[in-house]
């Protein structure tokens, strides 16, 4: 019996099972505790604005840019263009209906 253990080997006594693992090697995390945080970081928001490169006013309310901006449809330019010329020429003739107006009843 005690030249078994002298030999290295463990006694009737001991049992392979009783003996100390060592953490694995192949786990570098293996000693680390990990926490599960309640919300964000305070800095997320700013890290991903200053990401984009605009301030929070223009992430919270500007429309989207880039690859996410809305693709305006093909017939929708002419009624741009239309609209340009039209409600100045729709001012200009009220503008002069009323100052037509006003000379007639001065001339009565």
């Amino acid at each position: 019996e005690r030249g078994a253990e002298r030999d290295g080997e463990p006694s009737q006594e001991e049992s392979l099972f009783d003996a100390p693992v060592p953490p694995s090697s192949l786990d570098p995390v293996a000693g680390i505790e990990f926490t599960v945080p309640d919300g964000p970081p305070a800095e997320a928001a700013h890290a991903r604005r200053t990401m984009i490169g605009r301030s929070a006013e223009e992430v919270d309310h500007a429309p989207p840019r880039g690859r996410y901006a809305p693709v305006p449809s093909p017939d929708s330019g002419g009624a741009g263009a239309t609209l340009r010329w039209v409600a100045p020429a729709a001012a200009l003739a009220l503008a002069s209906a009323v100052v037509v107006s006003r000379a007639l009843r001065r001339r009565r």
